[in-house]
Protein backbone atom coordinates (compact mmCIF):
# COMPACT_ATOMS: atom_id res chain seq x y z
CA UNK A 1 0.00 0.00 0.00
CA UNK A 2 1.29 3.36 -1.11
CA UNK A 3 1.35 5.72 2.08
CA UNK A 4 1.34 9.40 1.51
CA UNK A 5 4.49 11.56 2.29
CA UNK A 6 5.31 11.32 5.89
CA UNK A 7 4.24 14.83 6.69
CA UNK A 8 1.59 15.43 3.84
CA UNK A 9 -1.62 17.13 5.69
CA UNK A 10 -5.04 17.37 4.46
CA UNK A 11 -4.23 20.70 2.11
CA UNK A 12 -7.59 21.98 1.93
CA UNK A 13 -9.03 25.45 3.14
CA UNK A 14 -11.27 23.99 5.63
CA UNK A 15 -13.20 26.54 8.06
CA UNK A 16 -13.95 24.76 10.64
CA UNK A 17 -11.33 22.42 10.99
CA UNK A 18 -8.15 22.86 12.74
CA UNK A 19 -6.08 20.38 11.03
CA UNK A 20 -6.22 17.13 9.44
CA UNK A 21 -4.20 14.09 8.51
CA UNK A 22 -4.57 11.05 5.99
CA UNK A 23 -2.36 8.05 6.04
CA UNK A 24 -2.72 6.84 2.46
CA UNK A 25 -3.63 7.88 -0.89
CA UNK A 26 -7.35 6.36 -2.39
CA UNK A 27 -6.24 4.23 -4.71
CA UNK A 28 -5.51 0.61 -5.19
CA UNK A 29 -5.24 -1.83 -3.19
CA UNK A 30 -5.93 0.68 -0.52
CA UNK A 31 -9.14 1.65 -2.53
CA UNK A 32 -10.11 -2.11 -3.57
CA UNK A 33 -9.74 -2.61 0.62
CA UNK A 34 -12.21 -0.15 1.58
CA UNK A 35 -14.38 -1.03 -0.67
CA UNK A 36 -14.96 -4.49 0.11
CA UNK A 37 -15.36 -3.13 4.19
CA UNK A 38 -17.83 -0.54 2.89
CA UNK A 39 -19.90 -2.58 0.68
CA UNK A 40 -18.82 -6.00 1.60
CA UNK A 41 -19.29 -6.02 4.73
CA UNK A 42 -15.82 -7.25 5.13
CA UNK A 43 -14.87 -5.05 8.18
CA UNK A 44 -12.13 -7.94 9.19
CA UNK A 45 -10.39 -6.30 6.73
CA UNK A 46 -9.53 -2.96 8.58
CA UNK A 47 -7.06 -5.12 10.49
CA UNK A 48 -5.21 -4.72 7.61
CA UNK A 49 -4.34 -1.42 8.62
CA UNK A 50 -3.69 -1.46 12.48
CA UNK A 51 0.63 -1.82 11.93
CA UNK A 52 0.50 1.53 10.06
CA UNK A 53 -2.04 3.33 12.25
CA UNK A 54 0.52 2.06 15.01
CA UNK A 55 3.38 3.66 13.08
CA UNK A 56 1.57 6.80 12.02
CA UNK A 57 0.26 7.28 16.11
CA UNK A 58 3.52 7.13 16.97
CA UNK A 59 5.36 9.28 14.44
CA UNK A 60 2.53 12.04 15.54
CA UNK A 61 2.72 12.11 18.85
CA UNK A 62 0.88 15.51 18.84
CA UNK A 63 -2.62 13.58 18.50
CA UNK A 64 -2.34 12.16 21.98
CA UNK A 65 -3.53 15.94 22.95
CA UNK A 66 -6.69 15.44 21.67
CA UNK A 67 -9.43 14.66 24.41
CA UNK A 68 -11.57 12.42 22.71
CA UNK A 69 -11.82 10.33 18.70
CA UNK A 70 -15.51 10.64 17.78
CA UNK A 71 -16.01 9.17 14.52
CA UNK A 72 -18.35 10.35 11.37
CA UNK A 73 -21.76 9.30 11.62
CA UNK A 74 -23.97 7.10 9.85
CA UNK A 75 -27.88 7.51 9.49
CA UNK A 76 -29.46 4.77 11.08
CA UNK A 77 -30.85 3.78 7.40
CA UNK A 78 -27.28 3.49 6.12
CA UNK A 79 -26.35 1.63 9.48
CA UNK A 80 -28.54 -0.50 9.04
CA UNK A 81 -27.99 -1.45 5.84
CA UNK A 82 -23.93 -2.33 6.40
CA UNK A 83 -24.61 -3.28 9.69
CA UNK A 84 -21.94 -1.13 10.47
CA UNK A 85 -19.85 2.43 10.63
CA UNK A 86 -16.92 1.96 9.05
CA UNK A 87 -15.67 5.08 10.68
CA UNK A 88 -16.68 3.86 13.74
CA UNK A 89 -14.82 0.53 13.68
CA UNK A 90 -11.71 2.30 12.70
CA UNK A 91 -11.80 5.10 15.46
CA UNK A 92 -12.35 2.18 17.68
CA UNK A 93 -9.00 0.64 16.12
CA UNK A 94 -7.21 4.02 16.41
CA UNK A 95 -8.35 4.56 20.26
CA UNK A 96 -7.21 0.79 21.25
CA UNK A 97 -3.49 2.18 19.40
CA UNK A 98 -3.63 5.53 21.01
CA UNK A 99 -5.61 5.23 24.60
CA UNK A 100 -7.04 8.85 23.33
CA UNK A 101 -10.70 8.14 24.89
CA UNK A 102 -13.72 7.53 22.02
CA UNK A 103 -16.70 9.62 22.42
CA UNK A 104 -19.29 7.57 20.35
CA UNK A 105 -22.34 9.65 21.09
CA UNK A 106 -20.99 12.89 20.59
CA UNK A 107 -22.61 13.39 17.12
CA UNK A 108 -25.29 12.09 15.24
CA UNK A 109 -26.56 12.35 11.96
CA UNK A 110 -30.23 13.89 11.74
CA UNK A 111 -31.59 12.42 8.12
CA UNK A 112 -30.90 10.37 5.35
CA UNK A 113 -29.05 11.77 2.80
CA UNK A 114 -27.64 10.16 -0.61
CA UNK A 115 -24.03 8.84 -0.62
CA UNK A 116 -21.77 11.53 -0.83
CA UNK A 117 -19.56 9.28 -3.75
CA UNK A 118 -22.62 9.94 -6.00
CA UNK A 119 -22.66 13.97 -5.77
CA UNK A 120 -19.97 16.46 -7.40
CA UNK A 121 -18.20 19.04 -4.77
CA UNK A 122 -21.12 21.50 -4.34
CA UNK A 123 -23.44 18.74 -4.21
CA UNK A 124 -21.58 17.12 -1.19
CA UNK A 125 -22.03 20.52 0.33
CA UNK A 126 -25.52 21.02 -0.05
CA UNK A 127 -26.33 17.40 0.91
CA UNK A 128 -24.85 17.74 4.43
CA UNK A 129 -25.91 20.90 5.33
CA UNK A 130 -26.98 20.94 8.74
CA UNK A 131 -27.46 17.02 8.88
CA UNK A 132 -24.93 16.64 11.73
CA UNK A 133 -26.33 16.98 15.25
CA UNK A 134 -24.48 16.76 18.77
CA UNK A 135 -27.20 15.82 21.15
CA UNK A 136 -24.99 15.81 24.46
CA UNK A 137 -23.05 19.57 23.85
CA UNK A 138 -21.77 19.10 27.23
CA UNK A 139 -19.69 15.81 26.09
CA UNK A 140 -17.77 17.62 24.04
CA UNK A 141 -17.62 21.57 25.23
CA UNK A 142 -14.20 22.69 25.85
CA UNK A 143 -12.73 19.85 24.22
CA UNK A 144 -10.35 19.14 21.12
CA UNK A 145 -12.01 16.30 19.14
CA UNK A 146 -10.27 14.51 16.68
CA UNK A 147 -13.03 13.25 13.91
CA UNK A 148 -12.44 9.96 12.11
CA UNK A 149 -13.32 9.19 8.63
CA UNK A 150 -12.72 6.14 6.51
CA UNK A 151 -11.80 8.65 3.22
CA UNK A 152 -11.17 12.03 2.73
CA UNK A 153 -12.23 12.94 -1.14
CA UNK A 154 -14.14 16.68 -0.55
CA UNK A 155 -13.81 17.27 3.19
CA UNK A 156 -17.46 18.12 3.21
CA UNK A 157 -18.59 15.32 5.56
CA UNK A 158 -15.78 16.39 7.84
CA UNK A 159 -16.33 20.46 7.34
CA UNK A 160 -20.21 19.90 8.23
CA UNK A 161 -19.08 17.84 11.32
CA UNK A 162 -16.44 20.23 12.53
CA UNK A 163 -18.73 23.39 12.11
CA UNK A 164 -21.76 21.34 14.44
CA UNK A 165 -18.67 20.15 16.70
CA UNK A 166 -17.24 24.14 17.27
CA UNK A 167 -21.19 25.11 17.69
CA UNK A 168 -21.66 23.29 20.15
CA UNK A 169 -18.55 24.33 21.68
CA UNK A 170 -15.86 22.34 20.81
CA UNK A 171 -12.39 24.03 21.65
CA UNK A 172 -10.83 22.34 18.48
CA UNK A 173 -11.37 19.76 15.88
CA UNK A 174 -8.84 17.79 13.87
CA UNK A 175 -9.33 15.27 10.77
CA UNK A 176 -7.98 11.44 10.90
CA UNK A 177 -8.72 9.97 7.69
CA UNK A 178 -7.33 6.57 6.50
CA UNK A 179 -7.32 7.76 3.25
CA UNK A 180 -7.64 10.77 0.78
CA UNK A 181 -8.57 11.38 -2.70
CA UNK A 182 -5.61 13.12 -4.40
CA UNK A 183 -5.78 14.54 -7.59
CA UNK A 184 -2.85 13.66 -10.10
Amino acid sequence: MRLLPSEERIRLHLAYGDEGWALFRYEDPVKEVLHKVKFGKRRDLLQLFNADLARFLDRRRQLSSYDCLLPIPLDPRRRLEREFNQSGLLANQIHKISKIPLERKGLVKKRSTPPQSLLGQEARKLNLHHVFHAPHPASIRGKSVLLVDDIFTTGSSLEEAAKTLKASGASRVGYLALARVVAN
